[in-house]
């Protein structure tokens, strides 16, 4: 069999279909979401989660068989039901359409993999980074977590660009739920500087171990910096004192991050303030190289 082909497709708010709604059909439902999609599921029962997204209004559901009309206005559709004759029929319809479909468990008769269900399996580092980076969004809030922590965990430190790009994901996309496993990959220096943008990921957090793990990574040098954005992120009162002394660090950058962290916990920096900050001192950073250039 031929590799399959990497393909990517915008789905934020494209009306997707997941006909099933069993512990297969949460998995695709999961992959849907974290990619932007507008879910509709048609099933005639389905799992406590499934039912849960219906009422926080999620997911749309209608508690009835598959009828073709369906796929009408429907960009992609999952076949997720336990009995393949349903399946195929979702299938065949969605070809006799030209819709995008994906059968679950049958790999060979889908038209492209769900990202959260591919990252796993692609081997070579390159498409693994380009999936990574396609799952940096904040849409992928909270499903894609867990899978780029597996992914965190097993990439190897030699592995630079990958490992930064998972951990770049992360910062964006961890929340409360993962919040055990970021504290302790923030903890852990095996992982070498790709910690820094798990650290951030801790700015993320409204669990209170946040703030307390970030103030004990002041006291590690390759991830302080990072501990004090985060710091300022959570605007964490009890870290002011720790903070301070950062105010005279020997790197620029973390004494300007240092600045607007204390700022931040004072109450006296607005979100525009901090943007002109950081465009006050971009301008002094580029006058200073001119002068150099000079």
């Amino acid at each position: 069999m031929s590799a399959p082909f990497p393909m990517f497709i915008e789905l934020t708010g494209r009306r997707c279909l997941v006909v099933g709604a069993s512990t297969m059909g949460e998995v695709k439902i999961q992959s849907l979401l974290a990619s932007g999609a507008s879910v509709r599921v048609v099933a005639p029962s389905g799992t406590p989660l499934i039912e849960k997204w219906a009422r926080d209004r999620k997911i749309s559901w209608e508690k009835r068989p598959f009828h073709p009309d369906d796929l009408k206005s429907t960009f992609f559709v999952v076949a997720a039901t336990s009995l393949q004759k349903t399946n195929e029929s979702v299938l065949q319809e969605a070809q006799k359409r030209g819709i995008l479909c994906s059968v679950a468990e049958v790999s060979n008769r889908c038209d492209f993999y769900l990202l959260l269900e591919w990252l796993p399996q692609v081997q070579d580092p390159y498409i693994k980074e380009t999936l990574v980076r396609a799952l940096s969004v904040p849409s992928a809030k909270p499903f894609a977590a867990p899978v780029l922590i597996e992914e965190f965990r097993k990439t190897e430190p030699s592995q630079t660009f990958l490992k930064l790009a998972i951990g770049n994901a992360l910062s964006v996309v961890a929340d409360d739920g993962v919040c055990d496993d970021i504290i302790e990959l923030a903890q852990e220096r095996k992982h070498g500087k790709a910690r820094q943008l798990i650290v951030l990921a801790l700015g993320n957090m409204k669990d209170p171990r946040a703030a307390k793990a970030a103030m004990q990574l002041l006291n590690d040098e390759v991830v302080a910096g990072h501990a004090v954005m985060a710091l300022g992120m959570l605007k964490a009162k009890s870290s002011r004192s720790s903070l301070m002394p950062f105010l005279q660090h020997r790197r620029a950058w973390i004494r300007r991050e240092a600045q607007k962290a204390i700022q931040r916990i004072d109450g006296s920096i607005t979100s525009e303030s901090v943007s002109a900050f950081d465009e006050g001192a971009k301008r002094k950073r580029l006058s200073s190289e001119l002068r150099r250039g000079a």
